[in-house]
């Protein structure tokens, strides 16, 4: 009986488990695309988060040096140095956060930790310069902490 009904829908069959194996191959190659690609952006993410560290660093050394420079200052000249010289404050950063893929991918507390940065930089980088440079040191350190959690070194409760 399975004979015979395999030889009367040799044709049909063989059809069938054509388009099946097809399907499954491009099931397997769009997978495989897809996970590609979400490794490519995990790559690029690190390497902007690289580049952002890099750039607070910058940041927090040159504000470092302004801090000193207003310290030799008379305390009557102080406040209209920071006036005229205000502390940088890391535009890539902003740029960083606002792309949708970064968001994608970076994790929730780090996104955080970004946004309250942003905030409170804003707040205290024209009167309270040295705890601007607190805040820079510990974006930094975060974003350390990112990177590791993007290769894997370190667990989202670690980070």
């Amino acid at each position: 009986m399975t004979q015979a009904f395999i030889q009367r829908y040799h044709t049909g069959i063989h059809f069938f488990l054509t388009l099946a194996a097809t399907l499954v191959g491009v099931l397997l190659a769009i997978a495989a695309s897809n996970y590609e690609q979400e490794q490519q952006e995990k790559e690029n993410l690190i390497k902007q988060l690289d580049a952002t560290q890099a750039q607070i660093e910058l940041v927090q050394t040159f504000s470092e040096k302004q801090l000193e420079n207003a310290k030799n200052l008379q305390s009557t000249e102080r406040s209209t140095y920071w006036v005229n010289n205000p502390l940088p404050y890391p535009e890539f950063l902003t740029t960083f956060v606002a792309q949708s893929r970064t968001g994608k991918h970076l994790s929730k507390n780090t996104l955080n930790k970004i946004n309250e940065f942003a905030i409170n930089a804003k707040k205290v980088m024209l009167y309270r310069q040295e705890m601007y440079i607190d805040l820079l040191q510990e974006l930094r350190k975060d974003i350390e902490q990112e990177i590791k959690y993007q290769l894997g070194q370190i667990n989202e409760a670690q980070l």
